[in-house]
């Protein structure tokens, strides 16, 4: 069912304080489901909100094809776009008491808004003209003698899966629309391989092609394999209860969200109703921290016991990192 338009909207007040981490003039996009605070160049935030749209459109599409239920969301979704990273760190240290110098965009499910430093996109306006109806924003007036801008025109700008382009806005916009459909909840502890798997599954770098879980996300497969002929991969019985990252190991993190990807992949192809069954009783728990070993019994109760579900694990492993 469709959310009333008036319902969409996001009051002034409530973005007056956000406004005065831009300075003296900071500016809104208002498109269907977001609406993106920015201090950049207007062909920037638009694609930005673009992206934002098409990450929605994408993210819908696919879990409705797996039969997950999503509600559609009660209000636009409030970003943050930085030109300067000091801006960035200044609002994260002030929003979240998070030093955030290492990253280039987080979603924070305590205000539950994605902020992202623009880094790693062209500066000139690509010169292009591609006919997008469905990408088509509220702010029609701001849209007046614009070319419509392709994704392609950003592929180049975003090579490094890790840099802050194309799949950085994904990966955090899959963020905060898992939190604000249903398929999440905020305030409830889940494993990095549920979040991160989920998100990292929406990284994409032609958002003109379909994306998501359904499909191979290719730097992380590469990272994978790494990992994999390198014996970083944890065992499953320590990794399905994982809350956090190891810190101070690049190659170490690497692994553990390409694995992230890798588990949440095999699940949502191989056993999506056990998936469905097991979000949705994390999605209805209290807020509050869970043992790690109440995590594992969760997994073990949708999944099966390790031993028997590791068997097909590591085939799909081995069929991922086959070259």
């Amino acid at each position: 069912m469709a959310v009333p338009e008036e319902r969409r909207q996001v009051t002034p007040t409530t973005l007056e304080p956000l406004a005065a981490h831009f300075g003296d003039e900071p500016r809104a996009y208002r498109s269907p489901h977001f609406v993106l605070l920015y201090d950049v160049e207007p062909w920037q935030a638009r694609m930005h909100v673009l992206l934002l749209e098409r990450t929605h459109a994408q993210f819908y599409e696919v879990f409705g094809q797996g039969d997950f239920a999503l509600r559609p969301l009660g209000e636009r979704l409030v970003c943050l776009l930085f030109a300067e990273q000091a801006d960035f760190v200044d609002y994260g240290r002030a929003a979240d008491g998070m030093d955030l110098s290492w990253t280039g965009g987080y979603y924070s499910a305590r205000t539950n808004r994605v902020a992202l430093f623009q880094r790693g996109w062209p500066e000139q306006q690509p010169d292009v003209v591609d006919a997008e109806p469905a990408m088509a924003l509220v702010d029609r007036e701001r849209e007046a003698d614009q070319p419509t801008l392709r994704f392609s025109a950003l592929e180049p700008a975003a090579s490094d899966h890790r840099a802050d382009g194309l799949a950085s806005t994904v990966h955090e916009a899959a963020h905060q629309l898992a939190f604000n459909s249903g398929l999440q909840s905020r305030g409830v502890m889940y494993p990095l391989w549920v979040s991160e798997g989920l998100a990292i599954s929406f990284e994409t770098q032609n958002p003109s092609k379909a994306f998501g879980p359904a499909y191979i996300n290719e730097p992380r497969r590469a990272d994978l394999r790494v990992a994999r002929e390198a014996g970083r991969l944890m065992e499953l019985e320590q990794f399905v209860s994982l809350v956090r990252p190891p810190v101070d190991d690049a190659a170490m993190v690497r692994a553990v969200y390409a694995q992230a990807w890798a588990l949440f992949h095999h699940l949502y192809n191989h056993e999506p109703k056990a998936l469905r069954g097991y979000l949705g009783r994390l999605a209805d728990l209290p807020p509050g921290r869970r043992s790690a070993h109440v995590l594992r019994r969760e997994f073990v109760s949708a999944f099966g016991p390790l031993e028997q579900f590791g068997d097909a694990w590591q085939a799909h492993l081995v069929a991922l990192t086959a070259e």
